[in-house]
């Protein structure tokens, strides 16, 4: 008889349900990776979308009120910020927003408003022209904008006026989260009204 080289059926059934282990193994460990990197970008748009979000509406703020007197000598500075927190919060001001035509502003006031509504932040000028700003798979869950001062000890002072009686200093707070997670970010900033009487 001549012995037979290779490998019997038990044997080759033994390597596949092995190799089949293995693979299946590194699938998942490959799909979990990937799943925790998108998740990883995710909230590293939140990290950095947000923030520039607050900083480009903080610009804004800190000029409410700025009226090009050049173009409206007889303007009266007026920057009538009204603030409401919560998840329809708002902030709306007064503001004369600069155009190619005119870069300084063309004398006259438009209304801005930033609002909190659905889970989507918004800007809107009188009322109408609106952008949503949401960065991709994220939702906003809280506006909340609060006017005040600061006392002697450099601390934010919710809904107290300085010494001349005005609001000088809005804080924002926005909170943010994937639409597809439970974890929550929170942003704060401090922005010092600049045309404040």
């Amino acid at each position: 008889m001549r012995e037979r080289s290779g490998f019997t059926l038990t044997e080759f059934l033994v390597v596949i349900v092995i190799a089949s282990m293995i693979a299946l193994a590194v699938i998942y460990a490959l799909s979990s990776g990937g799943k925790s990197f998108v998740k990883n970008q995710e909230i590293d748009n939140i990290s950095v979308s947000v923030p520039n979000i607050l900083y480009s509406m903080s610009r804004e703020i800190r000029e409410a009120g700025y009226i090009n007197l050049q173009k409206n000598p007889i303007a009266i500075v007026n920057p009538n910020v009204v603030c409401a927190q919560g998840s329809s919060g708002y902030i709306s001001f007064n503001l004369d927003i600069p155009t190619s035509q005119n870069p300084d502003g063309t004398g006259t006031y438009s209304v801005v408003k930033y609002q909190l509504q659905n889970g989507n932040l918004s800007r809107c000028v009188n009322n109408t022209n609106c952008t949503t700003l949401n960065p991709p798979n994220v939702v906003f869950t809280d506006f909340s904008p609060t006017l005040g001062t600061v006392n002697s000890s450099v601390n934010f002072v919710p809904n107290q006026t300085d010494s001349s009686g005005n609001y000088n200093i809005v804080q924002i707070g926005i909170t943010a989260k994937l639409k597809s997670g439970n974890n929550s970010y929170t942003f704060t900033k401090e922005v010092k009204l600049r045309n404040v009487q």
